[in-house]
């Protein structure tokens, strides 16, 4: 979850003034260059753009790179969104444009200074059939192949377009968060946005924050650490339109105080940004609390058998809440076959089996100092 030192210094170029964006930049430079580090596109753009600013990019660097390669794609990138979301708006379906596609025009200086992979959009799970019904005519199709078993305990389905464009079309905001009406507060807090000429919403900065921190601590084969981009300029730029007593009721109702509370401090400490202090404390007295402290250091671990077993229950807990757990222990093995696509209840012990091997072997592969 906490990205590795080569990462920190690109956002570290990125986020920080003289002279230590460009002590950073020079580290970067001396290990072979940022193109060198896993998942720099994420901040290269970012790196790029404050260093010209601060005028400490080295000459041979100024020309066209980063900035100008992510502006032509994110240009394409909104167009497809906006095509998108006028579709769904004719065809009656509501939509919030959250995470990276709505920060990019809130949070940054310039859109262009956040790539993306993906476009995010909020639709709710009533409207979800309505809203798959209508992209897939228009040519969308699911990533992978859309399962009736699977569909509901998914948080989001991933569709393609034709041109390769990605998206996720979310039932829920959060996938740790998928109780019916939990995102209730999120359309009634939801604020203007605008993408290539088309009108759309998009999620408070108090919700847009949240959101942020619990999509960011969560491990990955590649450091998900332009949560920390997201946060903070989001913090600089709109920090005094946070209204931090709705952060704290969210992050109660959805019993997630562990999660924020460690983002939050992070912010503040590593990037002095502006959070006050008795959010969090009153953050940390409910991260204390929280039955999620185990499953957020579950969360940000690399996976393994026994942690990945524990956030699959917990995800079933989350899907049936009205049952008690005896029952769920007894449903967990269906729950996992439909989740694994398998034939029988039967090849689940053979399937965990083999998924727990695979990561060992790749992750020897990837190093083999690395501890199996």
């Amino acid at each position: 979850m906490w990205s590795s030192r080569p990462y920190r210094d690109l956002l570290d170029a990125g986020l920080l003034d003289l002279p230590q964006a460009a002590s950073a930049w020079q580290r970067l430079a001396d290990r072979g260059g940022p193109e060198t580090v896993a998942g720099a596109h994420h901040l290269l753009p970012l790196a790029e753009w404050n260093l010209r600013r601060l005028g400490a990019l080295p000459g041979r660097e100024r020309g066209i790179g980063a900035v100008e390669r992510s502006w032509l794609d994110c240009e394409q990138r909104c167009e497809a969104a906006a095509g998108l979301l006028a579709g769904l708006r004719l065809a009656g379906v509501r939509c919030l444009v959250i995470k990276g596609l709505a920060l990019a025009h809130l949070a940054y200086p310039h859109r262009a200074l956040r790539p993306m992979n993906d476009v995010d959009v909020l639709v709710g799970d009533e409207a979800l059939p309505a809203a798959l019904t209508h992209l897939e005519r228009a040519g969308w199709q699911p990533v992978p192949s859309r399962s009736p078993e699977l569909a509901r305990p998914r948080h989001a389905v991933t569709l393609r377009s034709g041109r390769g464009f990605e998206l996720d079309l979310h039932r829920y905001a959060l996938a740790d968060c998928c109780d019916p009406g939990v995102d209730d507060g999120l359309w009634q807090r939801a604020v203007p946005l605008e993408v290539a000429g088309e009108q759309a919403l998009t999620l408070s900065p108090a919700d847009h924050l949240l959101v942020v921190a619990a999509h960011g601590l969560r491990w990955g084969p590649e450091p998900p650490a332009h949560w920390v981009a997201d946060a903070v300029l989001l913090l600089r730029r709109l920090g005094t339109l946070v209204r931090w007593e709705v952060l704290l009721e969210e992050s109660r109702r959805r019993r997630m105080g562990a999660p924020a509370f460690t983002a939050l401090r992070f912010l503040r400490r590593e990037y002095a940004a502006p959070v006050p202090d008795e959010v969090v404390r009153a953050l940390a007295r409910d991260g204390r609390l929280s039955p999620t402290r185990l499953e957020l250091a579950a969360r940000s671990r690399p996976p393994a058998l026994l942690p990945g077993l524990y956030l699959h229950w917990c995800d079933l807990r989350r899907l049936r809440p009205e049952l008690p757990a005896a029952r769920r222990a007894m449903l967990f093995p269906g729950y996992l076959r439909h989740l694994w696509s398998l034939e029988r209840v039967g090849q689940v012990p053979r399937e965990a089996l083999r998924k727990s091997t695979a990561r060992i072997v790749s992750r020897w592969r990837r190093d083999p100092r690395a501890p199996r």
